[in-house]
């Protein structure tokens, strides 16, 4: 699977990380964005995927390649970022390897597309939860 050409974007607002889950495809770039009037830090102390961008101010972007990670969550590349600023600052990037994925929108819908023909493991996933998952077998015109 190749990496995604448009980097993913992290968003570090009101002291928080927007949005908390970031799924992306191993190799593919995320970017970093402080859009808080003060400081923030973005480090992950996960196995395999170690990295500190330091302290940054207003407007800094910092842009970052997911590696293919050994950590994993029941097969899922689950890379826990944090700020060493604001200690309730805490997010994950799924680092996975294939290009079918979705973020669940704001009203619990979702729809991945363009899926071949054949029989899949699909999972949902939330880092305060076990993860979900439903064997569903696809006519390869039929949306998920």
């Amino acid at each position: 699977t190749e990496p995604s050409e448009t980097p993913s974007v992290v968003n570090q607002e009101n002291a928080t990380f927007v949005p908390h889950v970031t799924p992306v495809i191993v190799g593919s770039i995320v970017e970093f964005i402080n859009n808080d009037s003060f400081y923030h830090n973005v480090f992950s102390l996960t196995p395999g995927a170690k990295f500190n961008i330091g302290r940054r101010p207003t407007g800094d972007v910092y842009s970052k390649e997911i590696p293919k990670t050994q950590w994993k969550v029941e097969g899922l590349g689950e890379i826990q970022l944090f700020c060493d600023i604001h200690s309730s600052m805490n997010a994950v990037i799924l680092s996975l390897d294939t290009p079918y994925f979705q973020r669940v929108s704001e009203d619990g819908t979702f729809e991945i597309k363009d899926l071949p023909a054949g029989t899949y493991e699909l999972r949902g996933y939330n880092p305060n939860f076990e993860i979900a998952s439903e064997e569903v077998t696809l006519d390869g015109e039929t949306n998920i």
